[in-house]
């Protein structure tokens, strides 16, 4: 039996969300752990900058992030006993404005996590004129250096590069 890509499509979405409807724990110890995923001062098409980053509802609360200058990656692993191998990067909504980290990302990753699927959920840089060069590219060059932290780390944290997707 062949799929088209749109019926594949359509089947990762359903299955994706039967998964975050059911549960079990997380216990890994990296959980949360943010990584920077440029080296100091090599961040691409970024502006210099002195402006700071804002954060509307703070916690317990959903946090939206906006003027996101330097981005960053959450790291989300499985209990070793149901880790499935596959790896999703999370990359949060929000209109291109700003990312509701938490529940379009953060709360992703520790469902998916319950399904022995990690997390990688991605603060990435919005194009605002006043932080980057070129506002076309900078959300997209987040993200694949984000795809490329996780296939380069992949036995270290054992998941499986064949089986990395993007969500988002």
């Amino acid at each position: 039996m062949t799929f088209s890509k749109l019926q594949a499509s359509i089947l990762f979405f359903f299955l994706l969300t039967a998964i975050l409807a059911h549960g079990q724990k997380t216990n890994s110890s990296e959980n949360g752990q943010t990584i920077s995923i440029y080296p100091e001062g090599a961040i691409p098409n970024a502006k210099p900058n002195s402006i700071d980053e804002i954060v509307y509802n703070p916690p317990p609360q959903n946090r939206f992030i906006i003027k996101t200058s330097k981005p960053e990656l959450s790291i989300w692993l499985p209990p070793k006993d149901i880790n499935t191998g596959i790896a999703v990067l999370i990359c949060p909504g929000g209109g291109y404005t700003g990312t509701a980290i938490d529940h379009e990302g953060h709360h992703i990753a520790q469902k998916l996590n319950e399904h022995g699927i990690a997390g990688f959920v991605l603060k990435y840089r919005t194009p605002h004129t006043d932080l980057v060069e070129n506002k076309k590219i900078v959300p997209l060059q987040d993200a694949q250096r984000a795809l490329q932290i996780i296939k380069e780390n992949a036995t270290k944290r054992v998941y499986f590069n064949r089986k990395n997707r993007c969500a988002g």
